[in-house]
């Protein structure tokens, strides 16, 4: 038995061994224990006395902050357990004193209980553990070894053998014969209670509406349902039937994964549900914890039924299942703080500010262009392009697509204008493109577009969810913009929402109030809403779990259902059955009257042209009353050319109508000609 002892503890990991003799066990004695200790020092297990106090501080210190999965990532830790040599008669003894006891470390411990001939019978606990039973048969000189499951809803235990053994000679005696991995739980619970604990949080978990007299109530009524007891507070959740304040069924994305694990594994839910808001769960500054958290830190239930973060304070008193879900936080805000796109400015805004100097720059480059062509051939050319200004409002007239009534007459200048006419007609489509668009798509202008513009705004508060592990982070981040959130909260603690649903009506109520939350919770309340919109950027994205209680014995089992369920895409189709496809959000109109503040660019363009002609025409009369005042001679000049010009455009409108007149004559003779 010393030989698989020894054996037997290397296969379920174990460094340390508490050797433990029950006094009614018949085998005490310092012969047995000085041949246990040599079995297990040839094994490089460190052998120790039944001192139980040293074992649950070897379980305390090391282990802080880990959880059941993290033990094997640092295997130079002592595993430690406790062997039990005991005989029939003992070993119910032993279980209740061990699992009646109020030190969790002591019973969260591994044991090990072996024996001769151990009964092979049911074990009722009122407390849930497990243990390693291991009883050698005098008959058959085999050791049956098995891990034994007790559910503490007061049934009997659930035994599976994880090992063989066989004394004597010849082959395959004393040889350990691994048949299932030690530690991962019963494939089936045989139809045992699981207490979760959970708080009503849509569309995690979330209270079911009746379906006897609607039976179609908003498509709810085909989802899988369970029954919840709603109690006071944390100290009600198993006290018994007496702290149950009222029964209804609940439903929901997190009902919907503990209901299928209960079918796979054969096993009951008790769904207790705190009060209306119930946190999930924060320290109270002395280790414990508020909340579900705090239930689960005194072990009231096996499984915290709610998407919860895992922190490192969290760790120190419960355990979390394999992931469930990802999510991010973002800022979310009400639609009607925001600016439409639709606006005065919305006839300059269709076009970036780079385009508009782009525009300026070029019409500058090609009037000096086009001006500078035109001198350098000033005699075959009208005088009207002697003046640089005359250029510029020809180019301008050819950008806004209103042409000129005379052109250059040198080819190389007719290039030019050409290519600018062909780019004029680029922007034009252009503009004319963007500002349909802008007038067709109304889009939202939001205030700030990251948290960091957020919290540098100080017209704008941002509260957060209250009662949760954000809070808590935020504190202690190193991002500015994730501690003046923290601050923001602390200088006015109306931020801390109790529930999503609150800070959704806040937000609603308050227009200048974001609310900073997960993406999934605000996504599945805001569907088919569109008053609240949400602020580009994600945040402190990071995966949810299930809570459990430390050191949960079927823990194991219940993540490897999880990991399942996520790789055959189980859920998945549960995610878009209570999430589905994105809403999208509409005006409530095909199209907007457009009202004078939407085309108010126009008229003050107008208006700014003119104050500025009146400005220019002030200065001209200024400086040709008072500066440059016009001599009769240069008038007479002026006159002479002006008269001079004149005559000349007469001339040749002249003979245009003389040609016009003379072509006119000829098609009405040749008409009547054909009519004759």
């Amino acid at each position: 038995m010393s030989l698989f002892a020894a054996q037997f503890a290397r296969h379920i990991d174990v460094t340390e061994i508490y050797f433990c003799v029950e006094e009614d066990s018949w085998l005490a004695g310092g012969v047995v224990e000085r041949v246990m200790a040599e079995s297990l020092s040839k094994h490089l297990i460190y052998y120790l006395p039944c001192y139980l106090d040293g074992l649950a501080a070897s379980l305390t210190a090391p282990h802080q902050g880990s959880t059941s999965r993290t033990h094997s990532s640092f295997p130079s830790l002592p595993r430690p357990a406790v062997l039990h040599l005991t005989s029939r008669h003992a070993l119910t003894t032993a279980l209740a004193a061990l699992w009646n006891t109020t030190d969790y470390a002591l019973s969260d411990a591994i044991h090990i209980f072996l024996g001769y001939d151990l009964p092979d019978c049911t074990i009722h606990l009122s407390s849930s553990g497990r243990w390693y039973q291991a009883s050698y048969s005098v008959a058959s000189g085999h050791v049956r070894a098995e891990e034994v499951y007790v559910f503490g809803d007061g049934g009997g235990s659930v035994a599976v053998q994880v090992a063989w053994w066989r004394a004597g000679a010849g082959d395959g005696a004393g040889d350990l014969v691994a048949l299932r991995t030690p530690g991962l739980g019963p494939e089936d619970f045989q139809g045992h209670t699981l207490l979760c604990v959970t708080i009503a949080d849509p569309p995690y978990v979330m209270l079911m509406p009746t379906c006897t007299d609607t039976p179609h109530v908003h498509g709810l009524c085909s989802h899988t349902r369970i029954e919840g007891e709603m109690v006071a507070d944390g100290a009600g959740v198993g006290a018994g039937a007496g702290a149950v304040e009222e029964k209804a069924e609940y439903g929901g994305f997190l009902v919907d994964i503990i209901a299928t694990l209960a079918t796979v594994l054969n096993f009951k839910v008790r769904l207790v549900v705190l009060p209306l808001g119930s946190e999930y769960g924060v320290d109270r500054g002395d280790g414990n914890y508020t909340g579900l958290v705090g239930v689960l830190q005194k072990k009231k239930a096996d499984i915290g039924l709610a998407a919860m973060t895992m922190t490192e304070e969290r760790t120190q008193v419960l355990d979390f299942s394999a992931a469930i879900a990802y999510s991010g936080y973002s800022l979310y805000v009400l639609r009607n703080a925001s600016l439409e796109s639709v606006g005065w400015d919305t006839f300059v805004l269709s076009f970036h500010w780079g385009t508009w100097a782009a525009i300026v720059a070029l019409l500058l480059v090609v009037t000096l262009g086009l001006w500078l062509m035109v001198r350098q051939l000033s005699h075959c050319e009208e005088p009207h392009f002697a003046h640089s200004h005359n250029v510029a409002f020809m180019l301008f007239s050819c950008l806004v697509q209103q042409g000129s009534w005379i052109l250059p007459a040198s080819g190389h200048a007719r290039a030019v204008l050409w290519i600018f006419w062909f780019t004029s007609l680029v922007l034009y489509a252009s503009y004319t493109a963007v500002l349909t668009s802008f007038l067709t798509v109304t889009s939202v202008a939001l205030p700030f577009t990251s948290l960091e513009q957020a919290v540098a705004n100080p017209d704008w508060r941002i509260g957060v969810m209250g009662g949760t592990a954000l809070v808590k982070t935020m504190q202690k981040s190193r991002e500015a913009s994730y501690r003046a959130v923290y601050a923001g909260v602390e200088k006015d603690p109306g931020l801390l929402f109790p529930s999503q649903q609150a800070g959704v009506a806040r937000i609603m109520a308050d227009p200048k109030v974001a609310f900073f939350s997960d993406h999934l919770s605000i996504n599945y309340l805001l569907q088919g809403h569109c008053h609240v919109t949400q602020v580009p950027g994600s945040y402190l994205g990071s995966y949810w779990y299930l809570g459990y209680r430390k050191r949960l014995p079927y823990a194991a089992i219940l993540d490897q259902e999880l990991n399942k369920m996520a790789a055959s895409g189980i859920m998945d189709r549960f995610f878009r059955r209570w999430w589905g496809q994105p809403y999208p959000c509409h005006t409530p109109a095909s199209y907007s009257n457009l009202g004078f503040s939407h085309i108010l660019t126009a008229f003050l363009i107008l208006g700014g042209g003119m104050v500025a002609a009146g400005v220019v025409l002030m200065l001209e009369v200024v400086y040709r009353t008072y500066v440059a005042p016009p001599t009769h001679r240069h008038t007479t000049k002026m006159t002479i050319a002006t008269l001079a010009n004149a005559h000349t455009w007469d001339l040749k409108l002249l003979l245009h109508a003389r040609r016009l007149v003379t072509s006119t004559y000829q098609s009405s003779r040749q008409s009547l000609m054909l009519e004759t």
